[in-house]
């Protein structure tokens, strides 16, 4: 009588539920299955990267020299107005010519930013001067004021050397020493610094476009300042030049970089 094994329903289940894991394992291998390694090169690849030259020499030296920078801001346009029967327009100083062609500014700056120099200290430097209509309502008194006259002119417009101090502060202290734009105000004389051709009211006849004299910002905490500053006034230098002899300058705080 031939005998013949059988095995349940439920038995073979268990089988093929054991047989499942051990296939879910197998791998193969990227060479076994015909496909490239990821990190492979292609042909087209390994091409490319021969014709990058690679430079494996040392850096050569950087002169603090290196920094300067230099710029041209020209700015020209007409301001027209049909109501006019004079030519001018009231209450404008920049341009208070109507309907003409105008050369407002050419203003060339020369700076270097505040770099290092070793042992915390920082040292830069900004010199401009501007030439064009716009330089009749922007001189300082005792320099180079007066020296052409017409309607294009000449005036200095920054002359001021930048330092970083590491005193008083985890911060340390930044100074501008020299002939520097005055703080107050939105609007400035460059025309990059401005949103309109033309200025507002307070921008023409109130905010201070000039003075000389020293700015210190002390760096009180990471979005905290001290700015005090002492100078000669607005738009001019010191000596005969001055209007008074009335002390000026700046005292106030400020915060910045709040939303970083």
């Amino acid at each position: 009588m031939a005998f013949r094994p059988r095995l349940s329903i439920g038995a073979y289940f268990a089988l093929q539920l054991v047989s499942l894991p051990a296939f879910a394992q197998e791998r193969l291998t990227p060479e076994e299955s015909g496909r490239p390694l990821v990190g492979e090169e292609t042909g087209a690849e390994k091409a490319d990267a021969a014709k990058v030259d690679v430079n494996l020499q040392p850096p050569g030296s950087h002169s603090w020299f290196d920094d300067l920078e230099g710029h041209i801001v020209v700015e020209a346009g007409v301001n027209g107005n049909p109501w006019t029967h004079t030519g001018r327009n009231w209450a404008q100083s920049y341009v208070d010519r109507a309907n003409t062609a105008t050369l407002n500014q050419i203003t060339g700056t020369l700076s270097h930013p505040v770099s290092d120099i070793g042992a915390g200290y920082g040292l830069g430097f900004t010199f401009e001067v501007l030439y064009g209509s716009d330089a009749r309502f922007n001189p300082t008194i005792g320099m180079a004021d007066g020296a052409i006259t017409g309607m294009y002119q000449f005036a200095p417009t920054q002359a001021h050397v930048d330092a970083h101090l590491p005193w008083f502060t985890k911060d340390g202290v930044d100074l501008q020493i020299g002939q520097m734009y005055g703080m107050q105000g939105v609007e400035g004389t460059d025309a990059l610094e401005r949103p309109f051709y033309s200025y507002n009211y307070s921008s023409d006849f109130i905010v201070p476009f000039e003075v000389v004299g020293v700015t210190a910002t002390v760096h009180l905490a990471d979005h905290f300042d001290w700015i005090l500053g002492v100078n000669a006034g607005n738009s001019t230098s010191f000596g005969g030049a001055k209007n008074n002899s009335r002390p000026k300058g700046y005292f106030g705080f400020q915060s910045n970089g709040l939303l970083d």
